[in-house]
C-alpha cells in the first residue's frame, strides 16, 4: 500500500518544501478510528511540509464526513467536517510521516454533541418514539419540583 503521507527529508530540503494535495482512503483510519466513529468517506488532505530550525513543520487542513450518531434521536447522520493540522516535529533520519498528525486532527474535530439536524427534535422521553418522523401524541409534563419554604427566624 503506498503511503501517500510519508515525505522523504532530503527532497525536503531539496525543494524547501513540499505541497501535498490529495485524497486518503477512509479504511486507512479505520483502526484508530472505528471503535467510535466511522468516516463516511475519503478524506481530502492539503499539507504543506517544510524544515525549518531543524524541524518538520506540517502545516495545513483536512475536510471530509463523519457518519455519527445524533445525540437527540441517535439516527446515523452525515456530519462534514473541516480540521485543521499543525505539527512541529523533531526532524527523523530519513522520512517523516504525517499520518498521525492527521489523525490526530481528525480526532480533535469531533464534535461533542453531534445532531443529524439543527432542528433535531430527539426520541419521546415516554415511549421512545422518534419525534422527527411522526408524533406519539404522549402528553409531555414539565418536571414536578418540590419548593420548601424556609421558616424566618429571630436573632
Amino acid at each position: 500500500m503506498s503511503q501517500p503521507l510519508c515525505f522523504s527529508i532530503s527532497r525536503i530540503r531539496e525543494k524547501g518544501k513540499l505541497d501535498f494535495s490529495g485524497v486518503v482512503e477512509a479504511a486507512r483510519f479505520d483502526d484508530p478510528l472505528s471503535a467510535y466513529v466511522k468516516l463516511a468517506g475519503p478524506v481530502s488532505v492539503d499539507l504543506q511540509v517544510s524544515l525549518r530550525e531543524g524541524r518538520v513543520w506540517i502545516i495545513g487542513h483536512a475536510k471530509g464526513r463523519w457518519e455519527l450518531e445524533c445525540c437527540r434521536c441517535l439516527a446515523k447522520a452525515p456530519v462534514a467536517y473541516a480540521a485543521e493540522v499543525s505539527a512541529v516535529l523533531d526532524q527523523p533520519k530519513e522520512q517523516v510521516d504525517a499520518f498521525e498528525e492527521i489523525r490526530q486532527a481528525l480526532l480533535l474535530a469531533l464534535p461533542a454533541k453531534p445532531y443529524c439536524k439543527p432542528a433535531c427534535l430527539g426520541l419521546c422521553a415516554q415511549c421512545g418514539q422518534d419525534k422527527n418522523l411522526k408524533d406519539c401524541g404522549c402528553r409531555q409534563q414539565p418536571p414536578q419540583f418540590k419548593i420548601k419554604k424556609r421558616g424566618k427566624t429571630d436573632a
